[in-house]
């Protein structure tokens, strides 16, 4: 019989852990700091960085990354707790409903590990 097919590659971010380590540990360095005015949260190469769930009162780990869109959408993703999330709406303006908070919430609050 034929070989097997080779295994499917990986998730585009595991690709390099080096360079996930990266983004999600240090962003780009200061340059994130003029970028948002949201506590905690800071912006790497492409996504938005959860640095401090404290600060930023978000139900996530630190290092967490995503990013949100017109109409409340969002997704995000999280390492630690090997889980991607998708929120996908029609609520304009954004922010109109705490759909984001709500649903990482309770995502979260789901987890019985």
């Amino acid at each position: 019989p034929p070989p097997p097919p080779p295994p499917p590659p990986p998730f585009f971010y595991h690709a390099d852990a080096a360079n996930r380590d990266a983004q999600e540990s240090r962003g780009l360095g200061d340059v994130y700091k003029r970028q948002t005015t949201y506590a905690g949260i800071g912006f790497g190469l492409g996504f938005q960085i959860l640095l401090d769930p404290v600060k930023s009162q978000i139900t996530s780990s630190k290092g967490e990354y995503g990013w949100g869109g017109a109409a409340s959408t969002h997704f995000w993703i999280d390492h630690k707790e090997d889980l991607l999330g998708i929120v996908h709406t029609q609520l304009l303006p954004d922010g109109t409903y705490p759909i984001r908070e709500l649903m990482q919430l309770t995502t979260y609050q789901a987890i019985t590990d």
